[in-house]
C-alpha cells in the first residue's frame, strides 16, 4: 500500500506502530485472529442460538410441554451435549453459551480497536 505519507509502501516509525503504514497492518492481522476466533467457536455458537430457539433434543430444551408453558431450569453446567467414551464430559450447554457470549465481547472490542487505530 502507498499514500502520502508512505510514498513506497513502508513503515516510517521504525515499527512501533505509530505509522498509517502499521496501523493498516495490525488492522490485517486483527481481522485474521478474529475471523480464526469466531471460525473456531462457530458450531458452539450454533448450539446456544439454537437452546434460545428451542431447537434442541430433550433435556436441553428451553422450553417444554404441550404449548412450551415449562421452562427447564436446568443449570447449563448440568447439561452435558456430547460426552466421551468413559461418560467423559466433553461439552455441556454452558460452554456453548459461554463461547457465544466470548465471541460478543470479542466483536465489540475489536469495533472499539479498529476505531482507535483507524
Amino acid at each position: 500500500m502507498t499514500d502520502a505519507l508512505h510514498p513506497n509502501g513502508r513503515c516510517t516509525c521504525g515499527g512501533e506502530g505509530k505509522c498509517v503504514w502499521c496501523k493498516r497492518v495490525l488492522l490485517l492481522e486483527i481481522d485474521d485472529i478474529v475471523s480464526s476466533l469466531k471460525k473456531s467457536v462457530e458450531p458452539l455458537v450454533k448450539i446456544a442460538d439454537a437452546y434460545d430457539a428451542n431447537a434442541l433434543d430433550n433435556e436441553a430444551r428451553k422450553h417444554w410441554g404441550k404449548n412450551y408453558e415449562n421452562t427447564n431450569n436446568e443449570d447449563p453446567n448440568d447439561i452435558t451435549l456430547y460426552s466421551g467414551r468413559g461418560g467423559k464430559e466433553l461439552l455441556t450447554l454452558s460452554d456453548c453459551l459461554k463461547a457465544r457470549e466470548t465471541v460478543k465481547r470479542l466483536e465489540e472490542y475489536y469495533g472499539t480497536l479498529r476505531t482507535r487505530l483507524s
